[in-house]
């Protein structure tokens, strides 16, 4: 019965949690997620002593000693701000975004104990009403990226010095925005079939992009993950731990994208007239045209398609040292590495079954062939961590902790964009824990200082964002439950 009631809760919390935002975030991914962790910094080995870092290093298990449930949730505030050429600064909506945890750990048997835990690993989002030069005025701009991972974890005590771990689990992703959308012209590759005066090519001259209003909704998946991690003990005073996880793609399906290219395409068509001579003789000779293409423009230029993408979820490796100066002081610092160059350089977009046909031509020069695929540009850079947090008991049932993390701001200048505004920094924590008979109340904060990012000229995602300025700042508070029986 215990054993059900824990699985059924991380398979509660993994759902409750699938609405989760970023929070304190290198990227998208999160350092931690729990109230006590989250107070030391994030720390590996800045003295928790509950379950509540399992999943990123299941080494830990070993030294935990006694069966632990840990209950947490928290609350993320994110600040955002934006500024480009038509729009001369505008806040992001303030949203509140839930963050779940649950964790658990079995007593030792022998030299091997056994966990298990979700918890919400990253994500983004943003919200914000902007005007773009194509499509106008007040365009929403939405993204929400939301992780969650679950699993188990043991730990073997090798020796009285080492012990050693491994996780083994499942990730959970949804995905959704909408958006202005930019693409090369020369993807309307359909629109070649035009090889009469103009050619494709000097029609699409003037443009540098086409530009479609595109939401996509509905996109979920899961896929597997792991990790291991070595502690070291060569004194009580000082612990050595190494933790890796693994690369992994996840593949989203089931989703919906629309595409509204009506304005664009009244901005080609113009085009496409003044070329033939303008005026209602060139209007009459563009129409032709296009009705000999097989484009009905009764039908308008938008369509739906089911859509798919592939989320890449970075490999991480992170060496913590603690230390033990006395018996009522715990320090932990952390150094880390995280391989988004690898993981994040694009994201695939593959939409099949468009619904209007106009659209099928202009992609694919046959009103049958519903399909699309294209690529976010991402072009990531690895991103390098520090942490450091402290945990100072103050008396037999109450400890305090603070600590700070930095983490390098892995967007390149030329792919950064509205809606993907991964460029904070640096952060702060402070946190308690009141032990009450043989429960822990834990309460944190964590304040993320604003940081700004411009984006390049030109820009590799669209002509809107080359000079624009991005700004994150971030603000979590946490609160958990920790029993131990």
């Amino acid at each position: 019965m215990k054993h059900r009631f824990v699985s059924g809760l991380v398979l509660a919390v993994c759902l409750a949690g699938a609405g989760a935002a970023r929070a304190q975030t290198t990227g998208y991914l999160l350092p931690c997620s729990s109230a006590s962790q989250l107070g030391g910094g994030c720390t590996l080995l800045a003295g928790t002593g509950d379950p509540s870092v399992i999943l990123s290093d299941p080494a830990a298990l070993a030294g935990l000693g006694t069966r632990g449930l840990v209950i947490s949730g928290a609350a993320f505030m994110p600040n955002l701000h934006y500024a480009n050429a038509l729009n001369a600064g505008q806040d992001g909506k303030s949203n509140v975004f839930p963050m779940p945890a649950v964790f658990f750990a079995d007593h030792p048997r022998g030299h091997l104990t056994l966990g298990l835990g979700a918890q919400a690993i990253g994500g983004m989002g943003a919200d914000y009403s902007l005007a773009n030069a194509v499509l106008g005025a007040n365009q929403t701009y939405h993204s929400k990226v939301a992780l969650m991972k679950g699993g188990l974890a043991a730990a073997y005590q090798v020796t009285p010095e080492l012990a050693v771990g491994a996780m083994v689990g499942a990730l959970y992703g949804q995905l959704e925005f909408s958006t202005p959308y930019s693409l090369n012209p020369m993807t309307l590759a359909g629109m070649a079939g035009l090889a009469q005066d103009p050619s494709y090519a000097t029609m699409m001259a003037g443009f540098t992009e086409a530009t479609a209003y595109t939401q996509l909704t509905g996109l979920s998946g899961f896929g597997l993950t792991g990790g291991v991690s070595v502690h070291y003990q060569p004194s009580r005073a000082i612990t050595i731990a190494l933790a890796y996880t693994p690369p992994t793609t996840l593949t989203l399906g089931g989703g919906k994208a629309t595409m509204d290219m009506n304005a664009q395409f009244g901005l080609l068509y113009q085009g496409m007239v003044a070329a033939k001579g303008g005026g209602a003789a060139g209007a009459t000779a563009v129409n032709t045209q296009l009705t000999s293409f097989g484009i009905n423009m009764a039908n308008g230029m938008a369509t739906s398609f089911a859509a798919q993408t592939d989320f890449g979820i970075p490999q991480t490796l992170t060496l913590g040292l603690g230390a033990r100066p006395s018996d009522r002081l715990s320090l932990g610092v952390d150094l880390g590495w995280i391989g988004y160059a690898s993981a994040f350089k694009t994201m695939p977009m593959r939409m099949t079954g468009g619904t209007n046909a106009n659209i099928n031509i202009l992609m694919n020069a046959s009103p049958t062939n519903g399909s699309f695929s294209t690529a976010w540009p991402l072009q990531w850079k690895d991103s390098w961590v520090a942490r450091g947090g402290a945990e100072l008991g103050v008396t037999p049932a109450l400890k305090l902790r603070a600590g700070a993390m930095y983490g390098s701001d892995p967007v390149p200048a030329n792919t950064l964009f509205t809606i993907f505004p991964a460029v904070a920094e640096v952060a702060v924590t402070a946190g308690l824990g009141f032990r009450v008979g043989g429960s822990t109340v834990d309460l944190s904060y964590a304040h993320t200082f604003a940081h700004s990012q411009t984006g390049a000229t030109p820009s590799l995602v669209a002509q809107e964002y080359a000079g624009a300025q991005s700004r994150l700042g971030e603000d979590q508070i946490s609160a958990g439950l920790t029993w131990r029986f």
